[in-house]
């Protein structure tokens, strides 16, 4: 008999988020294996994002959506505090923006892997939640001034 693994709580957690969302919603990085309907960018042409762009230099318009989604892109990105930065910027005042970071549990999948250690300054974003998956991985949503 097949066994199907079931998803992780983190995953469950995340899809229930999602479900309950609307407006304009930007999913930041064009997962092969997830698709939520949402408007993507991702820099690798090849998965088809809506929008094809380095998160961390976009020339995306400031203050364009209601809610970006940034879920598994810190361990992709050069410069994850640029990506953070970015994402404040086009997100519109008193939008949201979730987060979610592999931990130090999370098998590593690429040979520059990295770790979500707590240390991204969120700077002016006001931090409404986070939601520890022990040590594997945390959600942090936040609201832009």
């Amino acid at each position: 008999m097949l066994k199907v693994k079931s998803p992780s709580k983190y995953r469950l957690w995340y899809t229930n988020l999602v479900k309950e969302l609307s407006g304009n919603i930007l999913d930041i990085g064009k997962s092969q294996s997830w698709n939520y309907g949402f408007k993507t960018i991702d820099s690798n042409g090849d998965l088809c994002p809506d929008i094809t762009g380095d998160i961390c230099n976009s020339e995306i318009p400031s203050e364009s959506y209601d809610t970006i989604l940034c879920n598994g892109m810190f361990e992709f990105v050069s410069s994850p505090q640029k990506m953070v930065n970015e994402v404040y910027r086009i997100l519109k005042p008193e939008g949201t923006a979730v987060f979610g970071f592999v931990g130090k549990d999370y098998p590593p999948y690429k040979d520059d892997w990295q770790f979500y250690e707590d240390n991204i300054d969120f700077g002016k974003f006001k931090i409404i939640s986070r939601k520890d998956f022990g040590r594997e991985y945390h959600f942090i949503t936040c609201k832009r001034s």
